[in-house]
């Protein structure tokens, strides 16, 4: 039964700031039975890290204001020696089911190193690969994401999020973003995600955007680099037939290649070509749809198989 628990933990994010009812153990168990998971996961690996170091610290300091300069400095330096030592040895069981490798650069010199809590051996380990481009991807498992309900001057009520995130709905056009940024890897980066359309309104678009998009833009239906319900492909004001309309029932799945910064689509399993006019998608992404009045759809995956259960309840 214990496999079925990790799975539901799994595919929801663990937010740094949210205090839950996750023990510093069960995370532990999840980190070790995750490890190397193919399994879907929400939380990046840096996240993970932000997550376990704010519960270990929260297990020794009871005081927000302390923490919250711990954090803003990255530094146990307001600390007295003994609340380190304990902090520390929270984090021991934990760091070993954290890979390094999945995280970037910055973050690591910025928000890890600083803390002390991995050795320089292990440090100086993942600065190597990283030079040698031997990068993972920053999520473990399969990337799952929920749907964020994007708070704008005009978007009150008019999207609805429902089953945990995972269904998507609107009452008026709207785009609507994924909870997990995807990063450009020198060396690794293949990421795909499936979305069921179960109602079909006017067009739907579904793609990616840069992070810095402006939903808030009103002179176009969609926004970043999109596949149309109508068989397009869209770009800011163009377009090119791509031979993959999708309807009510289809399944859509964006193939995302950010090694080399491109992106393919599959209706039903069926896949499409690379568009090779897309030569200019950026670092850092969001999964993007932009659905019209009525329209419904489900990321996947989200539910269980009934022989998936079966098997994780008796293995």
């Amino acid at each position: 039964m214990s496999r079925v628990l990790i799975y539901w933990v799994a595919k929801n994010k663990l937010e740094k700031n949210e205090i839950d009812s996750l023990s510093l153990e069960g995370l532990r168990y999840l980190l070790e039975k995750t490890f190397d998971t193919q399994i879907p996961f929400a939380t990046p690996e840096f996240n993970i890290w932000e997550y376990s170091l704010i519960k270990a610290i929260r297990k020794v300091i009871q005081n927000e204001t302390l923490i919250d300069e711990i954090l803003d400095k990255s530094s146990f330096s307001t600390c007295e020696p003994q609340e380190v030592e304990e902090i520390k040895n929270h984090l021991v069981p934990i760091i070993s089911y954290i890979d390094l490798n999945r995280m970037d650069t910055k973050e690591i010199k910025q928000h890890v190193e600083p803390f002390g809590i991995f050795s320089a051996i292990d440090i100086s380990n993942v600065y190597c690969s990283k030079a040698l481009d031997e990068e993972l991807e920053f999520i473990r498992g399969i990337p799952i994401f929920k749907w964020i309900n994007y708070k704008s001057s005009t978007s009150d009520n008019q999207i609805i999020i429902t089953n945990g995130g995972f269904v998507a709905e609107v009452i008026q056009p709207k785009s609507i973003l994924g909870d997990l940024i995807f990063k450009s890897n020198k060396s690794n980066g293949i990421y795909e995600w499936d979305i069921s359309i179960e109602k079909l309104c006017g067009n739907i678009y579904i793609g990616i955007c840069d992070v810095d998009e402006d939903l808030d833009k009103t002179d176009q239906k969609y926004h970043g680099w999109v596949l149309g319900s109508d068989g397009y492909v869209y770009y800011k004001k163009k377009w090119k037939w791509y031979d993959a309309k999708f309807k009510e029932g289809d399944k859509v799945t964006v193939h995302l290649d950010m090694k080399n910064r491109r992106c393919a689509f599959s209706i039903n399993n069926n896949k499409k070509s690379v568009i090779s006019e897309w030569n200019n998608i950026p670092s850092q992404v969001y999964p993007i749809v932009s659905l019209e009045c009525g329209s419904k759809l489900r990321m996947g995956p989200q539910i269980i198989s009934m022989d998936l259960l079966k098997e994780m309840i008796t293995t």
